[in-house]
């Protein structure tokens, strides 16, 4: 029996830090949610400028990515998705996280992203909102609340719920 306590706590040490690195943070436990998102303007790779203020008035959906980030390319059919369902009842933005304009065009255009895609020079938008990892969602109601915030890659059926509970119909 002893010689089986060494591998049973080894197995589960791993099984534990495996847990602790891959869940995901959602809502409930993120202070910035519940609150007003702070306020920005930043260019898209375009060169239009998107002030935050003046999309009040319907939902905004934020999501923070990068061009090398894995879990970024497997969300990524889920904002293609989501655009097209939405229409103009949801203004989606996408922050382009650490990452070089060029590569994150190119990513756009490969995955067919009908979103714009907007320019933090130096991460100033992205240490506002607390991101120091990759992906990261938020959904802001139409008076620019903070309501969900999610860590990780998002899924259709959760960000179809969450834009639902804000009246958008898809």
């Amino acid at each position: 029996m002893k010689r089986w306590i060494g591998p049973i706590i080894v197995v589960l040490v791993v099984a534990l830090l495996g847990y602790g690195l891959l869940k995901e943070d959602d809502t409930p436990s993120s202070p910035i949610v519940d609150r007003p998102a702070p306020e920005f303007t930043l260019k898209s790779l375009e060169g239009q400028e998107y002030q935050l203020s003046k999309l009040k008035g319907r939902p905004v959906v934020i999501n923070f990515w990068a061009s090398w980030c894995l879990p970024c390319r497997v969300e990524a059919p889920v904002y293609r998705t989501l655009t097209q369902q939405a229409g103009d009842q949801v203004e989606f933005l996408g922050i382009a996280f650490n990452d070089d304009q060029k590569k994150a065009q190119a990513f756009q255009e490969e995955f067919g992203l009908k979103l714009p895609i907007l320019w933090d020079p130096g991460s100033r938008v992205a240490i506002d909102y607390g991101v120091a990892q990759i992906p990261v969602t938020l959904v802001l109601d139409q008076n620019g609340t903070i309501v969900y915030r999610h860590l990780g890659e998002v899924d259709l059926e959760t960000m179809q719920g969450v834009l639902s509970r804000l009246g958008v119909k898809l």
